[in-house]
């Protein structure tokens, strides 16, 4: 942190060269701090990409959630595949070391009208990415709160202009199925997850069209890394974890004999880069439709106890078990069809369910 007196002088540096320094930390060029007239005539000016280049800059994006485990990797997918990418994060869960370099920073609240006015007025932003997901599986989720907060952040983002907005929910929102589900299948939210991914579509679905502002939707299932699980399933994965750390001496499972192949649950998962990939392939879309619904997954769904022999063969430890009675909430069978996605998005799961146990 800088003193008073420190900045003070530094500022008066930057005024007085009419430009701007370069602030040096270990003998390393860090940062450039610039006086306000020479920011404004920075950003009015054209990049030098965009005077040599015969082709049209890619856009800026702006990503909610960016500091985020999921928001951090879909900014620097974007970043990777050319775009300026823009962050804003209240830090409340994200994490400062997360946030690519290259990204441009602004910490605060998404309905923030000072916050906002800061980011729009300096960037021209027509495309928004909200990765807060995180809500939908947090201890209490404030329903109250995704009324009230969702319209009045679409509003304000629809007043500066932007017409792209591509967010993701639960797979929580389906009803129950012993069949391969498609976006069309019946909705029957039956965790917190699943009411509020049903809430959100609902405010999307008519937002989307009051506002016009195209949105896109993934339906996802249990997000993860080899370093993070996010979902209905990250419980089943943290408990093995736990078996393969050590800390338990044999994982605990609910059932198995339910009427599937091996007796335990089939589940569902989606790397977070394969989603982040996902989100860039919805901003490239050209003219997307108002609304646009997709299931996101690996497109190979895989029974528990498939799991843990994929975990065994990886890691190279057994997996010893502790059969408990059924848990009622338990989904039994989730198999996603993700033929919508690939088709009209391109999009192809290049990430295998080993990848979680790999190091």
């Amino acid at each position: 942190y800088m003193d008073i007196a420190f900045l003070t002088e530094l500022l008066a540096q930057v005024k007085e060269q009419g430009g701007g320094i370069v602030l040096q930390i270990g003998g390393k060029s860090e940062a450039v701090i610039l006086s306000i007239d020479r920011y404004n005539a920075l950003l009015a000016s054209p990049a030098p990409e965009a005077i040599n280049s015969p082709t049209k800059a890619l856009k800026t994006v702006l990503v909610i959630g960016g500091a985020g485990r999921v928001g951090s990797l879909i900014a620097k997918e974007l970043l990777a595949k050319g775009y300026r990418v823009v962050i804003l994060d209240n830090l409340s869960t994200g994490n400062l070391e997360r946030i690519p370099k290259e990204a441009l920073f602004f910490e605060g609240d998404y309905n923030s009208p000072e916050v906002l006015d800061a980011i729009f007025q300096h960037n021209k932003i027509a495309d928004v990415v909200y990765a807060l997901g995180y809500e939908l599986y947090s201890a209490s989720i404030g329903f109250e709160n995704i009324i009230t907060e969702i319209p009045k952040l679409l509003g304000t983002l629809a007043s500066y202009g932007v017409n792209r907005f591509v967010c993701y929910t639960s797979t929580d929102i389906y009803a129950h199925s012993s069949s391969t589900i498609t976006e069309n299948s019946p909705i029957g939210p039956y965790t917190n997850a699943g009411h509020a991914s049903r809430i959100l579509e609902n405010l999307f679905d008519y937002y989307s069209k009051t506002l016009n502002i195209s949105t896109t939707i993934f339906r996802t299932p249990t997000i993860f890394t080899n370093s993070f699980t996010l979902g209905p399933e990250a419980e089943t994965i943290a408990s093995l974890f736990s078996v393969l750390n050590g800390q338990e001496p044999a994982y605990q499972l609910y059932g198995n004999d339910f009427p599937t192949n091996d007796g335990t649950r089939v589940i569902e998962l989606i790397h977070a880069n394969d989603l982040a990939i996902a989100f860039v392939l919805a901003i490239q879309e050209q003219d997307a439709p108002l609304l646009q619904i997709y299931n996101l997954s690996s497109g190979k769904p895989v029974s528990v106890q498939e799991l843990m022999t994929i975990a065994t063969e990886v890691t190279g430890h057994m997996v010893p078990i502790d059969v408990l009675p059924k848990r009622l909430s338990q989904v039994v069978y989730q198999s996603l069809d993700i033929r919508k996605i690939k088709t009209e998005l391109g999009f192809v799961p290049s990430h295998s369910i080993s990848s979680l146990f790999e190091k």
